[in-house]
């Protein structure tokens, strides 16, 4: 209800303004308008994924990612829209006049279309910022349980947001046509409803909305039932496609507007996306994704396109192996990565069309071309997807193939702790007072869920505090552990099973990220340390933000540094068998026998 007050107000506010300036005014405003309108859109993609890229991860301005559609799309139409008017003041000074009752009906026309598309571009900038799902009653998708579909519903009452897609989707294919498949009209079929598409995100609204362009990279494409060309085969009969092991689906899978997709002609088309580590849900060690967060828009030989949302998701099932499902979409709850996979992998299926072939794939409003691409595998039936799913052959595109000639094989024997491997969220030796941790975020319980820090020495070791006030705990992710390596021998009694500044360690790039991996080749990556000296200390824990390489530490082992000691934290699916130690895509310690907490 609000969203649609705010934009009755501005249409009606500007409508006012320009109906009492008169009918020249006006136009000339118009004019300026709508021009600035074609530059933001022409300019909203480009501005948003440089805010995008340029976002950092961690800090202060880490909200710029959930901000970026939005801002990309209202300052170029205010920046432009100002410089636009102070063109045309200079080049036209005076006014011309025409008889009153004109003056007043042209200026109140063209005010009222200069105030609808300022709020429709106001309204759809606002719409796409980080923010819950009904934020002001406004929410034009909506899960329709009958079906098992997204649906276009509760629009504006004044519909100024489907006015302006309307007008610029034309105007790009037309007036403004750029001559290619890139037209804002053709990649955003349903431009209107982009902004809640962009909010539904899980926790209504609360998980993260937006994705970096480096943090998703397509691996893989398929299709069930068509051939090289995007095309069905003969008879086939889509709805045998969503089959689902030894029973039928019955997803009606309608479009928006409620016209079911199961016709003949259509077939199945996916994609296997991995994902980076930067991906993951805040303070968490997931990816989610819901079926409004993926899209793909799909094009006939007309020009015409389409867009649909996701039938299926396929992604790890269980934490003690790599084991793939794929899971109908009979709900909007979404899907989440399994927990402490470092390079996540998810795949994403459609229904295109009969008569239709994919041309952009949007995950969470990054857009991805496949406009060029044809099927890396073609499954005839549900059967043989199904085959490849359970033998992994589907997923295996985005591994990271590990080099294993430089390991070394370390005997662990039986005190772990001993050789620096403990699991558990208590660093051993480490007490912070609570309202003295500066940049570590500390959650009701006390314990560090976020942040960087540095103290003096003393600082961290406040032992005799009352348990009231002692910090001495991180927060950990459901369904993982906390798992410690401790890399330096400086501590009394540690032999560490890592030395990171011994080789083989030693001799490789330090900018390479650092991952602990299981028996069935899944990386966990590191997410913070715990770092001190004679003089200084520092604590790291960055759940959605993991090492880039042991480069990030405040110091490298040194010789001549007393009293160092690194631990390196890493959030390990639970119950996995940790079989070594990685750097970039090589095995640098073998563990024997392999490392696993079951208690």
């Amino acid at each position: 209800m609000f969203m649609s007050i705010l934009a009755i107000a501005i249409a009606g506010g500007i409508g006012y303004l320009w109906l009492i300036r008169g009918f020249f005014s006006a136009l000339l405003h118009l004019i300026c308008v709508v021009a600035a309108g074609a530059v933001a859109f022409a300019a909203w993609e480009p501005i948003s994924m440089a805010i995008l890229k340029g976002s950092p991860t961690k800090g202060f301005a880490s909200f710029l990612g959930g901000m970026a559609f939005g801002v990309g799309l209202i300052v170029p139409f205010a920046l432009s829209l100002f410089v636009f008017r102070v063109v045309l003041d200079k080049a036209l000074p005076a006014n011309a006049q025409a008889e009153k009752i004109w003056d007043v009906i042209g200026g109140g026309i063209c005010g009222l279309a200069s105030g609808t598309i300022t709020a429709g571009i106001v309204v759809m900038g606002v719409g796409m910022l980080w923010l819950p799902q009904d934020f002001w009653g406004s929410q034009r998708l909506r899960w329709d349980n009958s079906n098992g579909s997204l649906v276009s519903d509760k629009k504006l009452i004044f519909p100024a947001d489907d006015i302006v897609a309307g007008l610029y989707g034309k105007l790009s294919l037309t007036t403004f046509a750029v001559g290619n498949e890139s037209a804002l009209g053709r990649q955003y079929p349903n431009l209107a409803d982009v902004p809640s598409s962009v909010r539904r995100s899980m926790q209504a609204g609360r998980g993260r909305n937006f994705l970096r362009p480096a943090d998703i990279t397509l691996q893989q494409v398929f299709t069930v039932g068509a051939d090289e060309n995007w095309r069905a085969f003969e008879g086939y009969n889509v709805q045998s496609g969503l089959r689902q092991r030894d029973f039928q689906v019955n997803q009606p899978l309608v479009d928006r507007t409620g016209e079911t997709l199961i016709k003949p002609g259509a077939y199945i088309t996916g994609f296997v996306v991995q994902f980076k580590e930067a991906a993951r849900e805040r303070k968490s060690g997931q990816v989610n994704m819901t079926p409004a967060q993926a899209r793909l828009v799909c094009i006939n030989d007309d020009g015409e396109t389409v867009e649909v949302f996701p039938a299926a998701m396929i992604s790890r099932a269980d934490a003690s192996e790599v084991r793939w499902v794929r899971f109908p979409m009979t709900d909007e709850d979404g899907l989440g990565t399994v927990a402490g996979d470092g390079t996540p992998l998810m795949a994403f299926e459609f229904v295109v069309p009969a008569g239709h072939r994919p041309l952009s794939l949007f995950i969470k409003n990054v857009r991805i071309d496949v406009s060029s691409r044809r099927p890396d595998q073609r499954f005839a039936t549900s059967g043989s997807r199904q085959a490849a799913i359970d033998n992994g052959s589907l997923m295996r595109a985005g591994r990271i193939e590990i080099n294993e000639d430089r390991a070394i094989t370390v005997a662990l024997g039986e005190d772990l702790r001993a050789r620096g491997i403990t699991e558990g969220n208590t660093v051993r030796g480490i007490v912070l007072q609570d309202g003295t941790t500066g940049g570590l975020h500390v959650n009701k319980e006390r314990q560090i869920d976020d942040g960087i820090q540095r103290f003096k020495p003393q600082d961290m070791h406040r032992n005799t505090l009352d348990k009231a006030l002692r910090v001495d705990k991180f927060a950990v992710s459901e369904g993982t552990d906390l798992v410690q390596i401790a890399v330096t021998p400086g501590r009394e009694g540690i032999t560490p099973a890592v030395d990171i500044g011994a080789p083989p360690i030693s001799e490789t790039s330090r900018d390479l990220p650092v991952y602990l991996i299981d028996d069935q080749g899944n990386l966990y990556s590191c997410i913070g340390y715990a770092y001190e000296d004679q003089n200084v200390g520092e604590i790291r824990y960055t759940r959605d933000a993991p090492l880039s390489g042991l480069s990030q530490l405040p110091k490298l082992p040194s010789r001549t540094q007393r009293g160092q000691n690194i631990t390196l934290l890493f959030e390990v699916t639970r119950q996995v068998n940790i079989i070594g130690f990685v750097v970039g895509n090589e095995l640098m310690v073998r563990f024997q026998p392999a490392v696993s907490f079951r208690e």
